[in-house]
Parts: C-alpha cells; sequence; structure tokens
C-alpha cells in the first residue's frame, strides 16, 4: 500500500472514530503530522481519550498469505486500551476487548467505545 493510500484510510477510520466521539456529545481534536504519527483527544466522562497512529514501516512479501499491519491506530482512555485498529494493505480490522477481530464499522467501533 502506497502512503497515499495509506492516508486516506487512516482519515476515514479516524473520521468514523470523530463521529462516533461527537455522537456521544464531546469535541474531538486531531492533529496530523507528516510522519504518520497522529494524535487524537477528547475531554469524556471517563477521563481523556486518546487515539496515537503510527506507521509499523513492514510491508508484505509477495508469496506471503500472512497479512501484515502496515499501520496501527491505538484507542485509550487514561492510559487503559480499549481496542486497537489495524491497517493491512487489502483491509482495516478494529481489535475488540478480549482480542476478537473484526472490519471497522460503525458498531465494532460503538462497542469499544461503550464505556466512554
Amino acid at each position: 500500500m502506497i502512503d497515499s493510500e495509506l492516508q486516506v484510510r487512516l482519515e476515514d477510520a479516524l473520521g468514523q472514530i470523530k463521529d462516533a466521539i461527537e455522537e456521544r456529545g464531546f469535541r474531538f481534536e486531531l492533529t496530523r503530522n507528516p510522519d504518520f504519527r497522529w494524535v487524537g483527544r477528547s475531554r469524556v466522562r471517563a477521563g481523556i481519550f486518546l487515539v496515537n497512529t503510527k506507521k509499523t514501516g513492514k510491508q508484505p512479501s509477495p508469496e506471503s498469505t500472512k497479512p501484515v499491519a502496515e499501520a496501527v491506530a491505538d484507542l485509550m482512555v487514561e492510559g487503559r486500551l480499549l481496542g486497537r485498529v489495524f491497517f493491512y494493505s487489502a483491509s482495516t480490522e478494529v481489535e475488540l476487548p478480549g482480542g476478537g477481530r473484526k472490519p471497522l464499522d460503525h458498531s465494532n467501533l460503538s462497542r469499544i467505545l461503550s464505556s466512554v
């Protein structure tokens, strides 16, 4: 995946997170850095909600069938990890509390943010 595709997918995922936070009546601020280390923050009832993204620098080899995460976004409240968003070359997945992975969509984000 090239950087422009990764940026579009990051913007889409963080836009969905922003919408989910703002549905709950809180403001979400996002700081974009050129090296894909984006930081989002919001003050919610449970404390301060943070989103930290980072590019892993890994690429899948052409003959490999194992998916490799090219970027990761951590969703945290007061240092407690709520879930992660993994950006693979073919898909974007959410890791729910307990370790289950599902495709990124509104219902799975709501499940992660239910404790916020």
